[in-house]
């Protein structure tokens, strides 16, 4: 698995994307799952710093492939928010629950890592779109009307779904208003698509649970790295006590927030306010 570098330099080159709607010359950050059956070489991405893995499918084309899309750590203050993307053939699909797959909110941590491996064996390919706190602070604070949290993470779906080409795709979607987030999807994608947008599709739909299961495993990595760099935080999430008594301890010493906290979720900006009024 490879994972971005250099967040600062992504973050602009995001935000370019994300203007020009992810147009031909857009350039995505996008890290993608592989195992040995799986033939790689570099490529260029045309960002400073990083590189986009190519992957050779092992399907065929005549074979009728369902994707899907889910994200994990969406409403935590520390650490990525990460989409994920499983692509399977139409008759793989109705096999995951037999083996268990199904929304990872209801698995314990130790059956997720389990079934991790698992569906990356069974996937024809898969994908992860990470976004750092550093990107969705830039979002958020600039604050453009229907171009906040909710379109970033739908056109990093659409990057996921660009990579993995599916003929139908179904997505449990950031937007309250799930036909707007298919049609933003659509929008930004040269080729077309069966959509399924429907919330708790992680529940209704095997291929988003998969997708729901690498994604809370991959951020739980990242969390539990980050854990092991600054302290036990517990989470992350801000109704977590743990988080919440983290957090205080670290802008009583610091009065900067660092990269991988969110400084526009309010849980950091009470305390940045403090302050500013202190200085």
């Amino acid at each position: 698995m490879f994972k971005p570098r250099d967040v600062e330099e992504l973050a602009v080159k995001l935000e370019q994307a994300i203007d020009s709607r992810l147009g031909s010359n857009a350039r995505e950050t996008i890290t993608r799952g592989f195992n040995s059956k799986t033939n790689v070489k570099k490529i260029s991405s045309g960002i400073p710093g990083a590189w986009t893995p190519f992957l050779t499918r092992k399907q065929s084309t005549d074979v009728m492939t369902i994707a899907g899309i889910d994200e994990a750590g969406r409403g935590c203050v520390i650490g990525p928010l990460v989409i994920a993307g499983a692509l399977f053939e139409d008759e793989v699909v109705s096999t995951l629950p037999e083996i268990g797959v199904k929304d990872s909110k209801k698995l314990s941590a130790k059956k997720r890592v389990k079934l991790f491996d698992e569906i990356k064996e069974l996937a024809l390919d898969y994908a992860f779109f990470e976004l750092s706190p550093t990107v969705i602070d830039k979002v958020v604070f600039r604050n453009v009307p229907l171009r906040r949290l909710n379109y970033l993470e739908t056109m990093a779906m659409a990057s996921v779904l660009r990579k993995l080409r599916p003929d139908e795709a179904h997505v449990d979607p950031c937007d309250v208003d799930s036909d707007r987030c298919a049609r933003q999807i659509q929008s930004v994608i040269p080729f077309k698509i069966k959509i399924k947008c429907e919330p708790r599709a992680d529940a209704k739909y095997p291929s988003t649970g998969a997708a729901s299961i690498l994604a809370k495993v991959t951020r739980d990595k990242r969390v539990k790295a980050l854990r092991e760099l600054y302290g036990d935080f517990n989470s992350g999430y801000p109704s977590d006590s743990k988080t919440q008594n983290f957090i205080r301890d670290y802008f009583e010493n610091h009065s900067e927030c660092p990269d991988f906290i969110r400084g526009s979720w309010s849980t950091v900006q009470r305390h940045m306010k403090k302050i500013r009024l202190m200085q």
